[in-house]
């Protein structure tokens, strides 16, 4: 609930119309981008998009209650999340970015940014609340890589595991029929989607001259 709470705050448009002047992103909600088979954009319609009120909503039923200074608290709690990420200028200002879009909904999110090495190592271990990082590949079988359970403590730095979305990576390795398995993938991104252990932002776009 509090990942769909999240989901729903971030702006995805803001954040590319500030960082990415002349159209060098573009907005994405699903899993797999544009640039990857197995991108659908009929699941962009089923990914939570910028809508604050269901934000704060959702933190409601969850019971994180708005206090004075706007920060919600549960059980005496801040609701104030650390959120890792590396120390590149553009990665430091998106996490700003972050940081102030989920303050509208009542999150007070702490940004840590590590050297790239120290981040790595760090993130496998599962101490973290958040994590902002990027990828690049150009196969769905991405989705095994980062977020399987075979790669809990390594690559899967997001510490998910549905055994549900497992079998459907396998099922996806193992299909040759492009069609069949571009199937496998649009339901395991439905899965992603209820589960949201990711909240996928944007897509860069290199330009040639």
């Amino acid at each position: 609930m509090v990942r769909k709470a999240i989901a729903h705050g971030i702006n995805r448009e803001e954040i590319v119309t500030t960082l990415f002047e002349g159209g060098l992103a573009q907005a994405c909600a699903t899993p797999l981008p544009p640039s990857v088979p197995g991108y659908s954009e009929e699941l962009e319609a089923e990914a939570p998009g910028f809508d604050v009120e269901a934000a704060k909503a959702l933190l409601e039923e969850a019971g994180w209650v708005e206090g004075d200074d706007g920060i919600r608290e549960k059980d005496g709690q801040k609701l104030a999340p650390e959120l890792y990420t590396n120390t590149s200028t553009t990665f430091g200002q998106l996490a700003t970015l972050i940081q102030g879009q989920l303050r509208n909904i009542g999150m007070d999110v702490q940004i840590n940014q590590l050297e790239m090495a120290a981040l790595l190592d760090f993130t496998p271990k599962g101490e973290h609340d958040m994590l902002l990082l990027s990828w690049g590949w150009s196969d769905p079988d991405v989705l095994y890589l980062f977020l399987s359970t075979d790669r809990l403590e390594t690559s899967n730095r997001v510490h998910y595991s549905n055994p549900e979305f497992d079998e459907l990576l396998v099922k996806g390795q193992q299909t040759l029929d492009q069609e069949e398995r571009m199937k496998v993938y649009y339901d395991a991104q439905k899965i992603l989607l209820e589960d949201l252990p990711w909240v996928p932002l944007y897509m860069p776009i290199i330009k040639t001259a």
